[in-house]
């Protein structure tokens, strides 16, 4: 008798919890598909800055989603975008972003160019923060290829950033990570 409840309790519960799913994967694809007709209007517009702001919206929620060659696809929308409209920041932090999904990946390859598009727009701008940003990342991705001595050039450097700043949280990050590559 316990045992016909107990199943029939747990058959109860995995529908509820299928219908909770069923209903979160509506109200994303509803989302996205009211951000595209947002992104559209915009760019019919004329207003390629909140077409580029809401390219990014749907990019981050395919990536939430681990959907990763659409949110890809919608940052490089908004990449080329920022571009057109010279927002640097926005091209370093597209860069990253694309970065980061390619690395989550394992495309070590796509990654690095990613970061160091970015790392590059962040030296040009003299974004310190950006820059350090940049060069963890890199180094994170040079580790898991296995080149050690690039990641550690690259960590020293963001090193003299984070002391720069006095940024205890960032040195502890910086020499936790040249333990990792040294060891």
């Amino acid at each position: 008798m316990y045992k016909r409840i107990f199943t029939i309790v747990l058959i109860v519960l995995s529908f509820q919890f299928f219908a909770i799913g069923q209903n979160l994967n509506t109200q994303t694809s509803s989302k996205l598909n009211a951000l595209k007709s947002e992104a559209e209007k915009y760019k019919t517009e004329g207003n390629s800055i909140q077409q580029a702001d809401v390219l990014n919206k749907i990019a981050y929620l395919y990536w939430e989603n681990e959907i990763y060659d659409d949110a890809i696809r919608y940052f490089q929308q908004s990449l080329e975008i920022n571009k057109t409209t010279n927002n640097q920041n926005g091209v370093k932090s597209l860069f990253y972003n694309i970065g980061l999904i390619y690395s989550d990946q394992e495309d070590y390859k796509n990654a690095l160019i990613n970061f160091n598009n970015g790392l590059q727009v962040a030296r040009d701008l003299n974004q310190k923060n950006g820059i350090y940003s940049g060069l963890m990342n890199k180094a994170a991705v040079l580790k898991n290829l296995s080149k050690n001595q690039e990641a550690i050039k690259c960590i020293n450097e963001a090193l003299g950033y984070a002391q720069e700043s006095n940024n205890l949280k960032l040195i502890r990050t910086c020499y936790g990570m040249l333990a990792e590559n040294y060891e």
